[in-house]
């Protein structure tokens, strides 16, 4: 996921014996006959406040998760968090575990989960990754701009304007002839009309606005109109802006890859 990871261990380790579950008297089979029970953590993270969606991985000890992870829950607030839960495990499933996260502390949304046997190959995760709808959801789809041969990303605004004009990036790229107006835009007409979103804006260097629903427009500079927000560049600061589209006409060309 090429997301940060953080790995929750006991501050007393456990050790080969401690897990033995055949051992009814072992650690883990004394901490899961009691629910009150809470391991502490070694090294515990500060903060989860950086984070929006956090996968929860841990074994199933007799059918739920293993106590030090309500340890970790009750750590921090996930209120506003999207919870992932996953787990491994020779025989048992993940439904118990997956309700005890639920009902122990507030989540602002739980995905259902994913067991996985202890066989489980690299291409079996890799294919619940990609089926994850929130996985979908994160997938940003991304606007292009080549200019002069350079090719920049931008981020598509939220709106149905955005939503038509990638449609029509779907069938085939867009060529615009840009011109210079006002000092602070370089603007050329798109050959459709897009449905308009319009409202009162103050622009920024980079933003990408649909004007009159036929003009595509990148500012490289300010300037308040009442218009369309369609994206903004990504990573472009407003002096690499200016030089990148430089002095007089310029042909831009749009394309979802």
């Amino acid at each position: 996921m090429n997301a940060d990871s953080y790995e929750i261990e006991a501050a007393v380790p456990y050790t080969d014996a401690d897990i033995r579950y055949q051992d009814t008297g072992c650690r883990a089979n004394r901490e899961q006959n009691d629910k009150t029970v809470r391991p502490e953590i070694a090294e515990p993270i500060g903060s989860i406040d950086s984070y929006d969606v956090i996968f929860i991985g841990y074994p199933i000890w007799w059918g739920e998760e293993p106590r030090i992870i309500d340890t970790f829950l009750e750590s921090f607030d996930f209120s506003d968090k999207i919870v992932i839960p996953f787990c491994t495990s020779g025989s048992s499933g993940i439904a118990a575990s997956e309700k005890n996260i639920a009902d122990l502390v507030p989540i602002g949304k739980q995905l259902e989960g994913k067991h996985f046997s202890t066989g489980a190959s690299e291409s079996e995760v890799e294919a619940w990754l990609k089926d994850i709808d929130i996985m979908k959801d994160n997938a940003e789809e991304k606007l292009y701009l080549t200019i002069n041969d350079i090719k920049i990303p931008a981020s598509f605004e939220n709106n149905s304007s955005a939503d038509a004009l990638k449609e029509k990036l779907s069938e085939s790229n867009i060529v615009i002839e840009a011109h210079d107006y006002g000092n602070f835009e370089k603007v050329g007409s798109l050959g459709f009309t897009l449905p308009r979103n319009d409202t009162q804006i103050k622009t920024e260097p980079g933003d990408l606005i649909l004007y009159q629903g036929n003009q595509f427009v990148v500012y490289y500079d300010e300037n308040s109109w009442n218009f369309t927000k369609l994206g903004h560049l990504d990573n472009m600061t407003q002096e690499d802006l200016k030089s990148l589209l430089g002095d007089g006409n310029v042909t831009i060309t749009l394309s979802l890859k």
